[in-house]
C-alpha cells in the first residue's frame, strides 16, 4: 500500500473496495451519499459508475472485465451480518456491488474510489491503518487498500469480485494476528533460496561440466549461498548495476570453490579422478593445469572468470530474484489465499465465498479456472519473466508452455503449503509469543521507542520490528528461544527485545556496540592490523593489441600497449579506516596507415608513456565478523573533477593525459579474525589522433590481514 499526497493507483492481484456509509462529519467531506441503486451496462467499454464528486463513490470497469455484456448495480448493503467487535469495528453501512448471472468473479479487475467523511478519517491514528471490511460468506474479512490519497481524503480498491464491503477500523490485536500469520506463511511456505540456488547450480555446472559430482555441486552451491556478499549481490542486481553484480559473485564463487577443491582434492580416492569428475578441462583448460598443479585458488579464479565471461550473471540473478520475490507476495495476496483456502477446503455451493462457485477439496484445475483475472495475472507475470530473461516476446508456443508451467507452479505451491500447514500453525504461534512480548516491551506503543503514529501505521511498524528481529538473529548468527538462556547458538527473546530497542531508540552504531559489549559478536582489533602495506597491482592482462581495417582494406589502423608492473599503497589507520593510492605507468603506440595507390602509401604513428595516479582516503571499513563494505556503501555521486565518497572520505584520478580510472567495485570484509581489502579497476588507454584503444587494463589489488 502507497500514502501519497496525490491519487495513486497500485496494481496488486487483489485489494478490496469500500464505501462509507452517508453518516458525515461537521462540514467538509461527507463521505458516501447513495440514496438510491445505480446501475448500467457493462462489458462492451471501460465504464464508470457513480462519482466521487457527488455520491463518494467512484468504479471503474474496464472492458474485457465480463465475457459477456452484462448489468453491474451499486447500492447500499441491505441484510447486513453481524461482526465480531474484538476483531473490527464498522464505519458505516456496507456497500453491495453484483452483477447478473451466476459468474460473480471478473475477467479484469474493477478499480473502486470512496471518499471517507472528516470524521471517518481523523478518527485513524494514521490513514495507513485504514482497512477494509468484507464478508467472504462465512465472517467478516479486513484488507488493507491498495491506495491512499490524503489530499482529497479517499482510497481506492481493486476487486476480482462481487461483495459487501465497508471501510473499517481493526482492532490492534487483530492486525498482530494478521502479520503473525502473514509473515508465518512467508518463512515456512516459501523457500528464499530456491531459485538463487537453482541459478548458482546452473552457473556452475555450465563450466564445471554436467557430470560434476553431486555432493560436490551441493557444497559448492550451498556455500555460495551461505555467504553474506549473496546478500549484497541480490541488492546490486535489484539495481541493476550487473556489471558489479558479475564481480560480485566472481569474488564469492572463488572463495567457496577454493576451499571445496582442496577438500575434495584430500579426498581423491572417494572420487576417483577428481579433475576429470569436476569437469575442469574444457573451454576453460587451464583451470585443470593449476588443479593438477594444487593450486586450487588460480583454478577456481579461472573457473569464475569463465562464468562471468560467458553468462549475463547479473540479469540472471535479477530474474531469480524477481521470481522469489512474486512467490513471497503471492501469499501476501488476499485473491490467492482464498483462492488456497478453497483448494484447502472445497467450497460449497450455497456460500458466496470470494464469487466461487462448487469446489471439492483439492479441486485445483476447478479452483485456476474459476480464479479468472487472477490466474491470467500470473500468466502475465511468467511473460514479464520471460521477456526479462530472453530480451524478446515469447512465441505463440512459448506463451502456450508459459501458461502451462504457471499453472503447474502455482499447483505445486498449493500443494506443498498443504504439506506445511502444521509448521506454519507453529510459527503463527511463535510470531504472535514474540509480538506480544514486543507489546508488553512498548514497542508497539507511539511516543516509546522511535515510533511516531503519525509517521507509520501500526502495521509498518510491526513490520519493522519483525526485519530488525531478523537482522539482529543474523548479526549474530543465532537462533531465537524463549525460555532458554543466551548461548553460542541462541538467543533469548528478550535480549532480541533489548537489542531492538536500542536500534530504533539510538541508532545503529549504538545497536553494534551493544551487539560488541554482550560478546555477542567479536570486533576486529584494527590497532593491531593498523599500518602501511605495499601490495602488488594484479592485472588480468599487461598487454593490449588491436587492428582495424576499413575502406575495403586501404586503411590499417594498428595499436598496441603495455602496463608496466606496479604497486599499491594501503594505508590503515587505528581508527578503522582505509587510504589506497597507485601509480600506473603504460606505454603505448598506434599507427594509421593509408594506401593512397600502389606507389604511394602513408604512415602516421602516435606513440607515448603514460602514469595515472589514484587515491582513496578515509574509507570506513567494516570491523564486524561477517560484515562488508562495498563499493555501493561508499560511493557517492560520481563528477568530473572527482568523486565524493560518503561518510567523510574521497578519491582523485590524476594523469598527464586524458587517461581514465574506472573503480569497479571495492570491498571490506572480516571473516573471523581475517580482514580482506579488495578492489577491482580498470585503467582505459588514452585517445589518439590515429584511433586506437577502447579497451583497458582490469585489475585487482588485494590485501589480507590475520590479526592473530
Amino acid at each position: 500500500m502507497k500514502i501519497c499526497k496525490e491519487k495513486v493507483f497500485i496494481p496488486i492481484l487483489l485489494v478490496i473496495s469500500m464505501v462509507l456509509s452517508s453518516c458525515s462529519g461537521s462540514g467538509g467531506s461527507k463521505g458516501v451519499v447513495l440514496d438510491e441503486p445505480i446501475t448500467a451496462a457493462i462489458g462492451s467499454a471501460d465504464t464508470i459508475i457513480g462519482s466521487v464528486e457527488k455520491y463518494g463513490v467512484q468504479i471503474l470497469i474496464p472492458q474485457g472485465a465480463v465475457q459477456e455484456e452484462n448489468t453491474f448495480t451499486l447500492k447500499l448493503a441491505e441484510d447486513i451480518p453481524e461482526n465480531d467487535p474484538s476483531v473490527g469495528s464498522t464505519l458505516g453501512n456496507p456497500v453491495d456491488i453484483s452483477i447478473e448471472g451466476d459468474i460473480k468473479r471478473f475477467e479484469e479487475p474493477i478499480e473502486v474510489t470512496f471518499r471517507l467523511s472528516d470524521e471517518q478519517w481523523e478518527s485513524f491514528e494514521n490513514p495507513g491503518d485504514i482497512h477494509i471490511g468484507y464478508f467472504d460468506g462465512y465472517s467478516w474479512v479486513y484488507l488493507e487498500p491498495s491506495g491512499i490519497d490524503l489530499e482529497n481524503r479517499s482510497v481506492t480498491f481493486s476487486t476480482y469480485h462481487c461483495s459487501l464491503i465497508y471501510p473499517s477500523k481493526v482492532e490492534k490485536e487483530e492486525l498482530k494476528r494478521q502479520l503473525a500469520k502473514s509473515i508465518a506463511v512467508e518463512n515456512v511456505a516459501v523457500d528464499k533460496k530456491a531459485e538463487l540456488r537453482k541459478t548458482t547450480e546452473s552457473l556452475v555446472k555450465s563450466v564445471m561440466g554436467p557430470n560434476v559430482d553431486k555432493s560436490f555441486l551441493q557444497d559448492v552451491v550451498e556455500g555460495i549461498l551461505d555467504q553474506h556478499d549473496v546478500t549484497q549481490l541480490v541488492k546490486t542486481t535489484a539495481n541493476e548495476n550487473w556489471t558489479e553484480a558479475g564481480i560480485q559473485l566472481g569474488a564469492v564463487f572463488t572463495q567457496v570453490l577454493a576451499s571445496n577443491l582442496w577438500a575434495y582434492a584430500k579426498n581423491a580416492d572417494a572420487l576417483g579422478d577428481v579433475a576429470a569428475n569436476l569437469g575442469l578441462i574444457g573451454s576453460f583448460g587451464t583451470s585443470a593445469a593449476h588443479f593438477e598443479n594444487g593450486d586450487f585458488e588460480e583454478a577456481a579464479k579461472e573457473l569464475a572468470r569463465g562464468i562471468i565471461s560467458t553468462h549475463p550473471v547479473g540479469k540472471l540473478f535479477t530474474a531469480a530474484v524477481n521470481v522469489t520475490e512474486r512467490q513471497i507476495n503471492r501469499w501476501k495476496n488476499a485473491e490467492i489465499e482464498a483462492a488456497y483456502q478453497i483448494f484447502l477446503n472445497g467450497k460449497e455451493p450455497t456460500i458466496p465465498f470470494w464469487g466461487y462457485g462448487s469446489i471439492a477439496a483439492g479441486d485445483f484445475n476447478e479452483v485456476w479456472d474459476q480464479m479468472r483475472g487472477v490466474g491470467r495475472q500470473i500468466v502475465i507475470d511468467a511473460v514479464e519473466d520471460f521477456k526479462l530473461e530472453n530480451g524478446r516476446e515469447p512465441s505463440s508456443e512459448e506463451r502456450a508452455q508459459l501458461e502451462r508451467d504457471a499453472k503447474a507452479t502455482l499447483e505445486k505451491e498449493f500443494r506443498d503449503r498443504k504439506e506445511k500447514e502444521a509448521a506454519i500453525a507453529e510459527a503463527e504461534k511463535k510470531n504472535m509469543e514474540f509480538l506480544n512480548i514486543i507489546d508488553a516491551g512498548n514497542l508497539l506503543v507511539s511516543g516509546r521507542y522511535g515510533y511516531d503514529s503519525d509517521k507509520m501505521s501500526y502495521k509498518d511498524r510491526i513490520r519493522q520490528i519483525f526485519q530488525l528481529r531478523n537482522k539482529v538473529l543474523a548479526d549474530t548468527n543465532r537462533k531465537m528461544n524463549f525460555g532458554g538462556f543466551d548461548s553460542d547458538t541462541e538467543l533469548n527473546v528478550y535480549t532480541v527485545e533489548a537489542l531492538i530497542k536500542e536500534y530504533v531508540s539510538n541508532g545503529e552504531e549504538a545497536y553494534n556496540e551493544m551487539l560488541a559489549a554482550k560478546g555477542l559478536v567479536e570486533v576486529l582489533d584494527v590497532k593491531s592490523i593498523a599500518g602501511s602495506y605495499v601490495v602488488p597491482i594484479k592485472f588480468s592482462k599487461s598487454s593490449l593489441a588491436s587492428e582495424q581495417s576499413l575502406a575495403e582494406g586501404k586503411q590499417t589502423i594498428s595499436s598496441s600497449a603495455s602496463a608496466y608492473p606496479s604497486e599499491a599503497i594501503i594505508e590503515i589507520s587505528a581508527e578503522g579506516t582505509a587510504s589506497i593510492s597507485y601509480s600506473v605507468s603504460m606505454n603505448s603506440t598506434s599507427s594509421n596507415t593509408i594506401v593512397y595507390n600502389p606507389e604511394l602509401t602513408a604512415t602516421e604513428t602516435s606513440t607515448g608513456n603514460y602514469t595515472i595516479v589514484e587515491n582513496y582516503k578515509n574509507i570506513k571499513i567494516a570491523t564486524r565478523p561477517g560484515a562488508s563494505t562495498q563499493l555501493s556503501d561508499i560511493r557517492g555521486e560520481m563528477t568530473y573533477t572527482g568523486n565524493e565518497v560518503h561518510p567523510h572520505a574521497s578519491w582523485e584520478t590524476k594523469s598527464d593525459v586524458t587517461l581514465s580510472s574506472i573503480l569497479k567495485s571495492f570491498t571490506s570484509r572480516v571473516d573471523g579474525s581475517k580482514l580482506t581489502i579488495k578492489i577491482n579497476t580498470e585503467i582505459k588507454m588514452p585517445s589518439s589522433s590515429v584511433g586506437g584503444f577502447s579497451d583497458g587494463f582490469p585489475a585487482i589489488i588485494e590485501l589480507v590481514l590475520d590479526t592473530k
